[in-house]
Formats: structure tokens, sequence, C-alpha cells
């Protein structure tokens, strides 16, 4: 029997923390909080875009600014989703495929509070680099006429890029996380499955933790508009492109990351199992060759022999069993949201280049 998810939720992340407080209202569906909570001063801010400085900004800024003020109501009820349902039911789950629950749970916390307490790393380097974005494109915001710089629209603007920069940075703990899990996980004992419903051998889990892993973080192609914006004070203008061939191949490495290691080591355990029972196989095949019968009347000794069968059947059925057992943790569903996700930022690219 599964433990319950709430046994692998050690901590939660402060953005969890702040979606499910009670104070000053509390707010039941995660989505709505996050909007309230989160969203209200990106909204603000695209309200102030769209009315007082509409003027002054560019309509395909205003475009860029709708889809990162999008993300930013939903993104911080994505990563509550990660922290609070996610991890946990994985770790619920892995109970199935490893047999050590103490290990499991020490796995659980150690990665529940690097994911809750570690983000401030990437957060930090990815919120500079937006604003060393933001500097180096100063210039070039103010010849358009969104602000002059060091006036009052300038420090609304530069608020806005370090909270873009908190919320997003976020996203790279996530799936650094999901990779040091199953790089420690591929490194236990597994207990492989054959006749698992998921047809999977009992790993069809893993693919739904990586693809949810891999969705949430694609998400953040509402981004790159912006992002092209503050390319293209750049001469390098095929920076755009590199930008989303990188991007779309880190959406494709969070996915085939975890997996690949996850199913090597399934295919050691299910070589090493298989190599078990071929062993046991010959051993119970020389019993019934040697003829080596219970001493004791005819029905004893057909009664034997009628079992010895038996277990030479059983363990060929079984060898079958765990050969025929597909272990690639993929199917239809995991791999439609996969090509989604890694097609996504080519929609936004070809949003950039023929409507904004």
């Amino acid at each position: 029997m599964l433990s319950d998810s709430l046994d692998y939720n050690h901590t939660s992340h402060w953005v969890s923390a702040v979606i499910e407080a009670d104070r000053p209202l509390p707010i039941d569906n995660p989505v709505l909080a996050s909007i309230v909570r989160f969203g209200t001063l990106p909204n603000a801010f695209f309200l102030f875009v769209v009315t007082v400085g509409r003027a002054r900004v560019p309509e395909d800024f205003t475009i860029a600014i709708f889809f990162a003020v999008v993300w930013l109501n939903i993104g911080p009820a994505l990563i509550w989703y990660y922290d609070e349902r996610v991890m946990p039911t994985f770790f619920r789950e892995v109970t199935e495929l490893v047999e050590n629950d103490e290990r499991i749970t020490a796995l659980s916390e150690k990665y529940d509070h690097f994911f809750s307490d570690q983000y401030w790393i990437p957060t930090g380097l990815w919120t500079l680099l937006l604003l060393a974005l933001f500097f180096r494109s100063q210039s070039y915001l103010a010849a358009e006429g969104m602000f002059t710089v060091g006036g009052p629209y300038y420090f609304v603007f530069l608020i806005s890029v370090v909270w873009l920069g908190v919320f997003t940075g976020i996203g790279f703990i996530g799936v650094l996380t999901t990779m040091l899990v199953i790089r420690e996980l591929s490194s236990e004992p597994l207990n492989i499955s054959p006749l698992h419903p998921d047809g999977l051998g009992g790993l069809g889990f893993v693919g739904y933790y990586a693809i949810r892993t891999t969705l949430t973080f694609s998400s953040g192609s509402l981004l790159l508009p912006l992002a092209f914006i503050f390319v293209r004070t750049s001469e390098f203008t095929v920076l755009i492109y590199l930008i989303v061939v990188s991007y779309m191949g880190f959406i494709a490495v969070s996915f085939a990351y975890p997996t690949y290691k996850i199913n090597k080591q399934a295919q050691r355990m299910q070589e090493k199992q298989l190599d078990q029972l071929r062993r046991e196989y010959e051993r119970a095949k020389r019993r019934v060759r040697s003829g080596s019968r219970v001493e004791g009347d005819g029905n004893t000794t057909d009664l034997q022999e009628v079992t010895d069968q038996l277990r030479l059947q059983h363990i060929r059925e079984e060898y079958q069993n765990y050969q025929n057992v597909r272990l690639y943790p993929f199917q239809v569903d995991i791999i439609v949201k996969l090509v989604s996700s890694v097609v996504l930022p080519l929609v936004f690219l070809a949003i950039d280049q023929y409507l904004i």
C-alpha cells in the first residue's frame, strides 16, 4: 500500500506558503491565489502601460509585456504545483519501485529542502542577467520614448524586471531538482514489475514526473517575445534564434535526462533478474534430468515429477514476462506533451516574426 503523499512533503517553498496562507483572506484555489497574491503587481504594471504609458510604449512592446504578465499570474501556481503536488506524488509512487522506504524518505526530505531553500542561487544569477540586459537596453528603450533614464517610469520598469527575474528563475531550480532526484534514484535497486498495469514495469510515473517538470518549465516560452525585443538592441539578431534553439534543447534535456538515467538502471536490473531466472531454470532442469525423487511409493514420485515440471514452466513464464516488459517510460500522451513543449518556443518565434 502506498504511503500518503503528505509523508513526503517536508517543507514548502515560500511561494507555496504564500499561496496557501490564510491571511489576509484564505483562497482555496491555488490559481486564483496566484493571480491575487502575485499577479496584482504585474497586472497593475500592465494597466499602467496600456493607460498612462500608452503613448510611450510601442505596440509590440505592449504585446510582449502582456504575455509576460500572463505568465506572472500563473507562474507562482505552477511553482506551487511542482512543490506541493508533483514532487510528493513522485516520492509516494516511487515506493513501489524501491523497497527501501527509509532511503526514499531521506531523498524526499533532501530534495524538498533543496527546491525550497536553494532556489536563490539560479534565481539570483538569472535576475542579474536580466538586469544586465535591461541596463544594456535602457538607451534603446529611452530612445523609443518609454522612459527617461533615472525618471519615475524608469524605476517602474526596473522593478518589473526584478520581479520577473525572481519568479522565472525558480523554474531552473525545478528542472535541476528533477534531474538530481532521478540521478540518485537511478543508483538504487529497482523492483521491476512485469505485470504492472502501466505496461512499463512500473516506470510510467517517472515519465509523468519528468514531463510535468518539462511542461512547467516550457511555460516560460510566454516570456520569449519580451526577450526578443531586448535582444534586438544587439547587432547580432541571430541571437534570437540561438535563444530559441537553446531553450528548446534545455526543454528536451529536462525530460530526456531523467528518463534515460532511470531506464539504464532498469535495464541493468532487468538483465540481473533474467540472469538469476536463467540460472534457477538450469538448476531445476538438472534436478529433473538427474531423476532425483523423494523416496516412497509411485504416487509420491509422480507428484514430485509434476511439481518439478510446474516449477520449470513457472520459471519460463516469469523469464518471458521480464524479457518482454517495456522499460522506457514513453506513452503516447507523454510524447504529445513533450513535442508540444519543445515546439512552443517556435510558436512564439513565429508570433514575434509575423505579428510583433
